[in-house]
């Protein structure tokens, strides 16, 4: 059985905070991770209400009509806070650095010769000979690192945290847009923006009459043997765009005995249904190619 989906939509949302800073020892009143984290509870407790509503509680008979693409998807993919330290350092502090050390290693003698500077390991007493060069790139890398030298002790006074939401098209991105926005202005500070923002549903019809290369799609399983199910993907891809110009799309894969693992570990699919699927591709554009010329004339892709 193959999978045939008819239309998907994704946005990513960051949420944005900003809130007083000040030394860890205080009372901060407020601060932006406080107000994030208030953001991402209830992402959080909106995302478990969608997991046991109607796609998990259906009959076992009715699961098959009821997919992902027809749940709202909320998804918390990162968080990034935290105030400077030494590895967050400004570029005219960094080069200081630099210059001081290497001042100080010409007036000890250590700068001449392949290996004039001794690194004594662990507070051993094992002296390691270390060339300039090696020495010199290992300085760079401690006071330049992009990520994971933060003050623990000072709270941070911005914070963010970003969702990846997925809408199915019966939910108007209005609604779910409002509710970011509810949720944001809970805390004075905190703001919602936009990485990929989708401006309204375009789904392509499963009517034959509405849509008849639809008819010479489903037509083609049929002729063969072919089972399918239709579904609305949860994901994306670049068909959204020809859908948004009103063409008319559709995303099938052949994949069938294999398990779902988008972005997982060890993604894989089975060497003969590989085989087979090409096959498959070969009678289902055979039968697009031979389409009526009237085909050509099928409406554009539904606005929601």
């Amino acid at each position: 059985m193959g999978r045939l989906a008819c239309a998907g939509v994704g946005r990513t949302h960051p949420v944005k905070a900003t809130g007083p800073t000040g030394h860890g020892s205080r009372f901060i009143p407020n601060p932006a991770t406080h107000k994030v984290v208030k953001v991402i509870n209830k992402a959080l407790e909106f995302r478990a209400e969608q997991e046991v509503g109607p796609m998990h509680c259906a009959p076992i008979t009715l699961r098959l009509r009821l997919t992902y693409g027809q749940a709202l998807l909320i998804c918390l993919g990162a968080t990034r806070s935290g105030a400077p330290g030494s590895g967050l350092q400004p570029r005219r502090c960094q080069e200081a650095r630099r210059r001081s050390v290497a001042e100080r290693d010409r007036a000890q003698g250590r700068s001449a010769g392949p290996a004039a500077f001794w690194y004594d390991h662990s507070g051993a007493g094992i002296r390691i000979p270390v060339t300039a060069s090696d020495r010199n790139a290992a300085i760079s890398r401690l006071f330049s690192r992009p990520s994971g030298n933060f003050a623990l002790n000072v709270v941070p006074p911005e914070a963010e945290a970003g969702f990846d939401v997925r809408i199915p098209p019966s939910v108007p991105l209005e609604q779910m847009e409002q509710k970011l926005k509810d949720w944001a202005s809970a805390d004075e500070g905190v703001s919602v923006h936009y990485h990929a923002k989708v401006a309204e549903h375009h789904v392509t019809s499963t009517d034959s009459a509405q849509n008849p290369w639809w008819g010479v799609f489903s037509g083609a399983f049929h002729a063969n043997g072919w089972k399918y199910e239709p579904e609305v993907f949860p994901a994306a891809t670049d068909s959204r765009y020809l859908r948004a110009l009103g063409i008319p799309c559709f995303g099938f894969s052949p994949m069938n005995n294999t398990p779902i693992l988008l972005h997982d570990h060890n993604e894989f699919i089975h060497r003969d249904v590989y085989l087979r699927g090409i096959d498959i591709y070969v009678e289902l554009v055979r039968a697009l190619a031979d389409a009526p010329a009237t085909v050509d004339r099928a409406p554009a892709a539904a606005t929601v």
